[in-house]
């Protein structure tokens, strides 16, 4: 039983470690096939159109079916969307692909997450936000890396032999978990609407931000080394910001829904910084990363803390996550595509679109959804 959980926790650390890797080589590859930014947008977000409504399906699939069957499906599945970023050479065919990602994640988060939830309660949590944070640390360094010394290709190569060993590992190592009977009866399934609102802004500010800085970077000759570094850093503050928040959760928990909506919109503001110069591109990703990590921390403990179909409820919160991160790149695409037409343009869209989304937040401070 500790086995699985250690490898549920390494599981978390791979995830977002492939993604960093990703989102460091994935924005790069598009641009040097010719995308534009609006493409760049919707390359980004083109696996969050689905991801916005599948992990609420595969939540259940969890519930009541258990979590190895998920994880292990996506284990075996995302390699061979890598090895299809690693061969293609149309535009075309990665927007393809990335969509179909989309249908890979739902399977593997909100599994993930109820494991972790059903075993180790909050203070598995704890360990889990640390685990997938320092992924998330590690990641988009090794990306930068990689794109410098072997060119994106090859860098999706490495990361399709990562994944698939581990999906092999995964079987013998990973054994899941079930709600039991007595909690996974619960006839409605409630959350509280602001965590839902906090973590669309948590999508579309994270997501919106790692499609373009890339890209930015690269228009204005930056290395990938530093977009790595700058990437890490924003990883390496989200983790420290999870981390305090998951110690402070219990002297907090009754200022949560109003601290939620400031740490919202503050995230959203960050990547601002980037028009003051070069001196911020350290600043503005390590301020985003911040209070990113406060967003997610207070909120998927918000959302799981209660006994009763976790994985639909992380599912749920995968959704609004999902959602965020659809619309997020395309609104930063439009806005830099057609209204102002500048290498910052996007961040602006960014800033606009975080005002909005932190007053959707504070109204929906006291509503609840029930499924």
């Amino acid at each position: 039983m500790k086995t699985s959980r250690f490898f549920a926790f390494y599981l978390a650390f791979l995830g977002d470690f492939v993604l960093g890797v990703e989102f460091v080589a994935l924005p790069i590859k598009g641009y040097l096939l010719g995308a534009n930014s609006f493409e760049i947008g919707l390359l980004g977000g083109a696996s969050s159109a689905i991801y916005s409504f599948m992990p609420l399906f595969a939540g259940r699939m969890g519930d009541r079916a258990g979590t190895k069957l998920p994880v292990t499906l996506f284990l075996f599945a995302y390699p061979v969307i890598t090895a299809v970023y690693s061969a293609s050479r149309s535009l075309d065919l990665l927007i393809a692909a990335r969509v179909l990602e989309g249908l890979e994640w739902p399977f593997y988060w909100p599994s993930l997450e109820s494991t972790v939830a059903i075993s180790g309660g909050r203070k598995g949590l704890k360990y889990y936000n640390l685990s997938w944070g320092i992924g998330a640390l590690t990641g988009p360094f090794a990306g930068g890396a990689l794109v410098y010394a072997l060119g994106a290709s090859r860098t999706f190569a490495f990361i399709t032999i990562l994944t698939l060993a581990s999906a092999i590992l995964s079987i013998f190592s990973f054994e899941g978990r079930r709600e039991s009977k007595k909690t996974e009866q619960k006839e409605k399934v409630e959350v509280e609407l602001i965590y839902l609102a906090a973590a669309f802004g948590y999508g579309f500010a994270g997501t919106g931000f790692l499609s373009y800085f890339p890209v930015t970077a690269y228009r204005l000759n930056v290395s990938s080394v530093y977009v790595g570094t700058y990437e890490a850093l924003m990883g390496l503050l989200r983790l420290v910001a999870m981390v305090g928040a998951g110690m402070m959760l219990g002297k907090l928990a009754s200022k949560t829904t109003k601290l939620l909506p400031l740490g919202v919109l503050a995230a959203f503001l960050a990547p601002l910084g980037l028009l003051c110069g070069s001196g911020f591109w350290a600043i503005s990703p390590a301020l985003l990363g911040l209070f990113l990590g406060l967003t997610y921390a207070m909120s998927i403990h918000g959302v799981l803390e209660s006994e009763g179909s976790r994985g639909t409820k992380a599912g749920i919160f995968e959704s609004a996550i999902g959602a965020g991160s659809f619309v997020g790149p395309l609104i930063m695409g439009l806005f830099a595509s057609y209204l102002l037409r500048s290498v910052y343009s996007a961040y602006v869209a960014m800033a606009l679109s975080g005002l909005v989304i932190a007053a959707m937040s504070l109204l929906a401070s006291k509503v609840k959804l029930s499924i």
